[in-house]
């Protein structure tokens, strides 16, 4: 309730609440508008569309926030039932793995800070990445895969790029 309605803080004004662009879901202006969404088109495209949906809600801006850190929670969960399936106790562990990611403080500042939206988009790409890689079977399918999602990483925030090594 509350916290999907504060107030805008920071970076919002200027990325998302004053950003005209995002007005415009299909259109060129979303990248020509501002400065921010030309060098990170994904997390602006989201802002467009949740835009279309309920204007500059702030509640429903925040929600697409937090259902990008709930799935990010549940990939966590993927990844390490993925990396540690063998063992008969896992589930509890993936459990225990995914819950504190959900639940723990640190990231609160991605759902709660608008701008931030990029950082979730990031960790989701490079956690699906990882998932990707982690396959038994490896093909040419998973190795597009994996480089679609370093795309999207780096189109979500360029920083991204530095964990691309990873």
């Amino acid at each position: 309730g509350r916290t999907l309605s504060y107030p805008p803080v920071f970076d919002d004004f200027a990325h998302v609440i004053g950003n005209r662009g995002i007005r415009y879901l299909f259109h060129p202006r979303i990248f020509l508008e501002s400065e921010f969404s030309r060098s990170r088109p994904l997390p602006y495209l989201t802002f467009a569309f949740s835009y279309q949906l309920a204007g500059l809600s702030l509640s429903a801006l925040r929600a697409w926030s937090l259902a990008l850190h709930f799935l990010n929670a549940v990939m966590v969960g993927a990844l390490f039932y993925r990396w540690f399936a063998d063992d008969r106790k896992i589930s509890w562990g993936v459990l225990a793995a995914a819950g504190l990611f959900l639940l723990h403080p640190l990231a609160a500042d991605s759902v709660v800070y608008l701008s931030a939206r990029g950082s979730l988009l990031v960790l989701f790409f490079i956690l699906l990445a990882l998932w990707i890689h982690s396959a038994e079977l490896q093909s040419w399918l998973s190795y597009l895969g994996f480089w679609g999602c370093a795309l999207g990483a780096f189109l979500s925030r360029e920083s991204a790029a530095a964990l691309l090594p990873l």
